[in-house]
């Protein structure tokens, strides 16, 4: 809502917070009826994570149901031993309180944890939590300032499997 609150003022918009949001709602259904497709090495690297027994968490501002659907799309709902949603949480990020909400949920450490990231919200979310970073870059990568918080920055989830290794 704050987003598209922003939007609205940024451009002028003549339309409400909540016709922006359904606009939003009608094109995000649409979207995901066609298919989303998984970013490059993510069942590798799940199923290398599974085979592993890493415990693994996922971490989203998404609502659950648009999460789950994705998710159960690709088959690979399964993987997550623990999922946190956008409105579970009280901070959005940058604000750590979602991977914090995950940890908790695993009953994890910080610092035995490494969060997958692809914007730079997320690196900053995931380093205020103390949590060791790698971005994988979806639409840009992450400026300077915000690639020096990054453990590492790879260009697809597959290469995660050889920092683990």
């Amino acid at each position: 809502m704050v987003n598209m609150n922003l939007l609205i003022q940024m451009f002028n918009l003549p339309i409400t917070t909540q016709e922006g949001l359904d606009f939003v709602d009608v094109i995000e259904k649409d979207l995901i009826a066609k298919g989303v497709n998984l970013k490059p090495g993510a069942t590798e690297l799940l199923t290398y994570l599974k085979s592993n027994n890493y415990q693994i968490a996922l971490a989203t501002s998404s609502h659950k149901s648009r999460a789950v659907e994705i998710l159960k799309q690709n088959n690979i709902y399964d993987y997550f031993d623990a999922e946190t949603y956008g409105p579970e949480i009280k901070h959005g990020k940058p604000s750590p309180d979602i991977f914090l909400t995950s940890l908790d949920k695993l009953n994890a450490k910080n610092v035995e944890s490494l969060v997958l990231k692809d914007s730079e919200a997320g690196i900053t979310a995931a380093t205020n939590a103390e949590i060791k970073v790698i971005c994988v870059p979806d639409m840009c990568t992450p400026r300077p300032e915000y690639a020096e918080k990054a453990f590492k920055i790879l260009p697809d989830l597959g290469q995660v499997i050889t920092v683990l290794q």
